[in-house]
């Protein structure tokens, strides 16, 4: 019944209260009063019905403006639904769609009044149907198995894939990834967020699928990964550029260093080997002259043993027979001196040849020539114990190599292993009988047909595993400023890797010593292929 119907019945009873009134003030007064009465009780009634006809009419009223607002929300939600940008479906359980916007419909390429009614499993490519099947499933499952209300923790999700919306008490699977196809066009990879929908009993009823196109947000994806992996090659190459660059720097400083010491050392060694060459071609004349006036005198002594008192006294003044013992001895000394120092303008000759090609050599007779350069270092100083030197050296064929170049690591490995036992041997207390005998030991071999290994050790304090690690990389020096460069092992290698296609390794145990292993080929490949 509405207000009006209610108001005209209201209307009929109250001229059948005056009807009644006039009828009434004719009858006889006694039924007069019993019907007074009654018509009071029927005002009353009257005046309720009243007050309920406007109880109603402002409950209509309210009725009327819940509505309207319900019927803008349903509006707002309609526009929300079709202009919303990614694709919006509800489906019931088995995923049998009851409801799409217009950008699923585009996205499906399936017209928006058609597309109800048809499984969305229909859109999906067949790589993907089994994943799909199953994530529905599984979807569904968790659904039925709660209480859409209040789920209890023990029915909550518990596949990391899920989440529980307690917002909404719903269960929620987002950001799935599924290889949807439309209809009569090329599939598309989609960011599908799927949840379950319940009934005003609680119960699940069906499920709302969010459909995103993720193809360019993959293509920019794998774009900005692709150019991070560029920009990292890059970075790496510029890195060993920079690396490559410092270490030709270096080479290029120390060979310009070696270049110079090399024609300084065929400067002093010619300018030496002039003069010691007549010091040494005239003294075996000297000598021959020496001995041939040595016996005159004696001839002479054995003729006049009494000489007169004058010559007698200077016989005596100049020590006559101190003279004759000690200038064979003093001649002897000067030959010595003098191979010496033929046999070190050899070294310093055979040190400063400039190689440009490889040439056969006798590794020994180039490890000899670096020790007799470095023997200053190897004599006993200021009463510390002096270095000794132990060659085992092997029977070795001729090596095919830069001499010149292997000279240098001779001296570079030789130089830092004599350095390790100077500082050992500073650290002794000066004693008559050292505490510990400071050893450089040489060994060669050939250890492989074609194949010979020089190994270079010592009994000093040895290596520690991280200096190992950097310990031929260019600059790297553990030594104090001014002392050394870091680049004699990063430049000896260079030599024997690079150049000789060799290895060369150090093995060191802290407190025991040091030993670097040179291993090189008898014959370059580079040049036998040539």
């Amino acid at each position: 019944m509405n207000i009006s119907d209610f108001q005209q019945k209201i209307e009929a009873a109250v001229n059948c209260c005056e009807v009644i009134q006039r009828s009434v003030e004719k009858l006889p007064d006694q039924p007069q009063e019993l019907l007074t009465e009654a018509i009071r009780d029927i005002s009353l009634v009257v005046e309720e019905l009243y007050v309920a006809q406007e109880e109603l009419q402002q409950k209509q009223e309210e009725q009327f403006t819940t509505s309207y607002q319900l019927q803008l929300e349903k509006q707002r939600y309609r526009q929300l639904f079709e202009e919303v940008p990614d694709g919006y479906l509800v489906t019931d359980d088995r995923g049998v769609i009851q409801e799409a916007n217009r950008t699923a419909a585009i996205m499906l390429n399936v017209a928006q009044n058609l597309i109800v009614g048809k499984p969305l499993a229909l859109f999906v490519s067949k790589a993907s149907h089994t994943t799909f099947y199953s994530q529905l499933r599984q979807l569904t499952q968790l659904s039925s198995n709660r209480d859409c209300q209040c789920c209890s923790p023990s029915q909550a999700p518990t596949s990391p894939d899920y989440q529980e919306d307690h917002y909404n008490n719903a269960i929620v699977l987002r950001n799935w990834e599924v290889q949807i196809q439309p209809r009569h066009q090329e599939s598309f990879l989609a960011a599908i967020t799927v949840s379950t929908t319940c009934s005003d009993q609680g119960h699940s009823v069906g499920l709302r699928w969010l459909l995103r196109d993720i193809t360019e947000y993959k293509q920019a994806q794998e774009a900005l990964l692709s150019s991070e992996r560029k920009l990292k090659q890059q970075a790496q190459q510029l890195s060993q550029a920079f690396k490559e660059l410092k270490k030709t720097q270096a080479e290029l400083v120390q060979q310009e260093k070696m270049s110079s010491l090399g024609r300084l050392l065929a400067g002093v060694a010619h300018e030496i080997n002039n003069p010691i060459g007549f010091i040494s071609s005239n003294l075996q004349p000297l000598q021959s002259y020496v001995d041939d006036i040595l016996v005159v005198l004696q001839c002479y002594q054995s003729q006049y043993p009494d000489p007169p008192p004058q010559l007698q006294q200077i016989i005596q003044e100049k020590e006559l027979d101190f003279l004759v013992e000690d200038l064979p001895k003093l001649l002897d000394s000067m030959k010595i001196g003098s191979n010496r120092i033929c046999h070190l303008v050899t070294s310093l000759r055979n040190f400063s040849n400039d190689d440009t090609y490889f040439k056969k050599v006798d590794i020994h007779q180039g490890i000899e020539n670096t020790l007799v350069l470095l023997r200053h270092r190897l004599q006993p100083v200021g009463g510390c114990p002096e270095i000794k030197v132990i060659k085992k050296y092997s029977n070795l064929p001729l090596v095919e190599c830069y001499s010149a170049k292997l000279n240098q690591v001779f001296m570079n490995i030789l130089s830092n292993a004599i350095d390790a036992l100077e500082e050992e041997r500073q650290q002794q207390p000066q004693q008559a009988i050292p505490e510990k005998e400071l050893l450089l030991t040489i060994c060669t071999q050939q250890v492989e047909s074609d194949k010979i290994t020089i190994a270079i050790a010592n009994n000093g304090s040895g290596i520690s595993p991280e200096v190992q690690k950097h310990i031929f990389e260019p600059f790297f020096t553990t030594k104090p400023v001014g002392k050394g460069t870091g680049l004699g092992l990063a430049i000896s290698h260079q030599i024997v890797v690079d150049r000789h296609q060799g290895k060369l390794r150090c093995i060191s145990v802290p407190g025991q010593g040091t030993e670097f292993l040179i291993e090189i080929p008898l014959k370059n490949q580079t040049a036998a292929t040539k």
